[in-house]
This record gives structure tokens, C-alpha cells and sequence, in this order.
């Protein structure tokens, strides 16, 4: 079986190799190349996965079938990519070269030269060239640290990205300082929604002005938020509204869901749920100046925890986001035991004893930087084994 080359975006390549993992679930990883070049097994193209890779955060795309070499200058890789033509068909219809860097600069390897090199290839083989709308492109790509280069054909968007809805957080109706960046709303949405044409519901316990709703939502997703502040959920509904709007969607009450409530007590929302029940979560639990209610940190996500483990399916996905002290950046894997990490309002013992004795079990960590004394574990969980 030929390889494929997936390709992870920088801002957080280990939370996009889950999300890849996750939105294509017949991937199987044979190894990482580097950090953004993943090798897979090689699938096929087809409108679904296309589909799926333009609502993902972190994947640039997919190069099916694709091969890596290193940079030896123009003439070795001009040897490599017209073997790599010789032994795979070339698709029907119009094509182009795109190519792009994996970190900054590298000298002596210029993308136009690239390009034209390799396309002049294709021409001579008879391809027809359309540089503006081609039905498929062949793409370059090198990482500048390891002058790995990985080359094929594209599924994806390639370099490209504006994000689900091309809008940040601060230029929605209702905005709140703390509002949740976009793309990591996204890439938590799709880790535990998985492929799109699932259509399962995405529920936020405490949905605050609908960060990870939006994403939900614009993607085509069934969507329930709960908070207990019925301002939040006004403005949650104000941004759903907006960003829907901006991708030619409409509000629809009977998938677009918003209750005042209490995230401790989901018997009391059952009834709201599609078919499936709860089966993906996402949540991140107010603390610090952004906290309003009564009680503590800890137990409010303890008791949240409980309620999901009572009333969710047995293959539920949850993420939940809980605050750290600040660390070094670490976007390149996910936490072990043995980084260094404390949690802002418990000892790390607290917290993990807390999600075992609430039923959940660890399948993940990741660390976002927030600022220098602050950041997030982001922690993936699944449902310990019922009695």
C-alpha cells in the first residue's frame, strides 16, 4: 500500500494530529516525519473527506498519495518528483503546483522555481496547467529545521486558512475579553465530534458567549449550550446568529439549542438531546474574575463530571479546559507525567484523582499558553468502564 502525507498547520501541530486522527477516522499513522509531516496510510479522495478538511483547525491537508525526500538541491528533487509522476497516475483534469515553507525561510529554495520546474514536468507529459481554478493541485512542501520536503497530491486547502467563520472573537455582537480563541474552539470541537457527516450534538455545560458553539454550529453540527447566566446566553445566541449568518447558514431553533441552567443537573435536559444522547462535550469551567458563582473550582467540575458520566453514552467524548500556571511553550506533543505542570486550584493528584472517582478516564493532554503566568490543560476524556 502507497503512503500519504498529512500535513499539521504550526500554532499547535500535537492538537491537530488528534483532530486529524479524530475527523478521519480510517487514518491509520504509520510515523511522524516531523512535528507538521505526518506519514499515513494512503487514502482516498473523495467529496467527504474533502468536506472534512475544510472545517478542521489544524490540517492543512492531505497529500494522497504523497512521499517525502530531503533537500538536496533542484536537480535531486526534480529526479525524485518525476519518478514519484512515472509511478502514479495523474489525476483527470486541469491541475497546478502550489508550494509552501513548514517554518520560515529556507535559502536556496525558491518556491517559484519550484513551480515552474515542476510544472513544466506535468506540461510535458501532457497535463493541462490552469493556474486560477484547477481541479487538482500537486503540492511541495518543506520544513525548514529538517529540510524534509513532502510532495503529491493535495486533498485540503493547502497554506490557506481564515478559519471557520474568517472572523476573530473580538469582532463578534457579544464580546467578552476572555472569548475563546477560534481555531482552538474548532480543533476541540472536531476531537470529540469527529466527521462531520456523523451529526452528532455538540454540547457546552458553560457555554459563555458560544466559542465552541460557533464553531459547532458553522460546520453543521447539531448544537446545546448551557450556562447558568441568562446574559451569556442571550449573547451566545447573538454570535450564533452572526456567525451563521456570515457562511450563508440560518439560526434554527430545533439545532441551534440554548438553556439558562445548571451544568451539575443534566437529567433536567435530557429531553433536549438528539437521538445519540450525549456523546461529544466540551467545557471550560469559569475561575478567577470570571467565576460569579458560589462554588469552588474544583467541585463545580467535579459535579459536572458526575452529571455527564450518569447521563452520557458509553463512547462519549469530553474536553474540558482547566487552568495551569505558567510553563514553557509545548505545541510539538502532547503532556506526559513527567512535564512539569501544576494546576492553578489543586495539586495535579487532586485533579486526576477527581476525573477517576467522577468516572472519566485520560486519553490526552495538551498545554496552551495563555500568557506568561498563565495557561490551559486541555484534557481529553472517555468514560470509564460502567459496573
Amino acid at each position: 500500500m502507497r503512503d500519504a502525507i498529512a500535513l499539521l498547520r504550526g500554532w499547535h501541530p500535537a492538537l491537530s494530529k488528534s483532530e486529524l486522527i479524530s475527523l478521519v477516522p480510517e487514518v491509520c499513522v504509520n510515523k511522524d516525519i516531523t512535528a507538521r509531516m505526518i506519514q499515513i496510510t494512503e487514502i482516498s479522495n473523495s467529496a467527504d473527506l474533502e468536506q472534512t478538511l475544510k472545517i478542521s483547525a489544524g490540517i492543512e491537508g492531505i497529500l494522497t498519495p504523497g512521499k517525502t525526500t530531503q533537500w538536496e538541491g533542484l536537480e535531486s528533487l526534480k529526479q525524485c518528483i518525476t519518478s514519484f509522476i512515472g509511478a502514479n497516475d495523474i489525476p483527470h483534469g486541469s491541475m497546478k503546483v502550489l508550494s509552501w515553507n513548514h517554518g520560515g525561510k529556507v535559502l536556496d529554495f525558491n518556491h517559484q522555481s519550484i513551480c515552474e520546474m515542476i510544472g513544466g514536468i506535468f506540461f510535458e507529459l501532457g497535463a493541462k496547467i490552469d493556474l486560477h481554478a484547477p481541479d487538482n493541485i500537486f503540492s511541495v512542501v518543506i520544513d525548514n529545521e529538517t529540510l524534509t520536503i513532502s510532495f503529491g497530491w493535495l486533498v485540503g486547502i493547502g497554506s490557506r486558512f481564515k478559519g471557520q467563520t474568517g472572523n476573530k472573537a473580538t469582532e463578534r455582537p457579544y464580546f467578552k475579553p476572555v472569548s475563546l480563541d477560534p481555531i482552538l474552539a474548532k480543533a476541540c470541537v472536531n476531537i470529540v465530534s469527529g466527521p462531520p457527516q456523523n451529526d452528532t450534538m455538540v454540547l457546552d455545560l458553560m457555554c459563555g458567549t458560544g466559542g465552541f458553539l460557533i464553531e459547532a454550529a458553522c460546520s453543521g453540527r447539531k448544537v446545546l449550550g448551557i450556562d447558568s447566566d441568562k446574559w451569556m446566553i442571550n449573547g451566545a445566541k447573538q454570535n450564533i446568529v452572526w456567525a451563521l449568518e456570515k457562511v450563508g447558514k440560518r439560526f434554527d431553533e430545533s439545532r441551534h439549542i440554548l438553556i439558562t441552567g445548571d451544568a451539575t443537573n443534566l437529567e433536567d435536559y435530557i429531553g433536549h438531546l438528539s437521538g445519540k444522547g450525549i456523546l461529544s462535550v466540551v467545557f471550560d469551567p469559569p475561575y478567577g474574575r470570571n467565576s460569579q458563582g458560589t462554588i469552588e473550582h474544583l467541585q463545580l467540575v467535579a459535579k459536572t463530571l458526575e452529571s455527564l458520566q450518569k447521563n452520557a453514552t458509553e463512547d462519549a467524548q469530553l474536553i474540558v479546559f482547566l487552568p495551569c500556571e505558567g510553563a514553557p511553550v509545548l505545541i510539538d506533543r502532547e503532556v506526559t507525567d513527567e512535564d512539569d505542570f501544576t494546576f492553578t486550584y489543586a495539586s495535579n493528584d487532586e485533579v486526576y484523582s477527581m476525573i477517576g472517582k467522577s468516572g472519566w478516564s485520560v486519553k490526552a493532554r495538551f498545554f496552551e499558553r495563555v500568557h506568561r503566568s498563565l495557561g490551559r490543560m486541555i484534557i481529553h476524556l472517555t468514560i470509564s468502564p460502567r459496573d
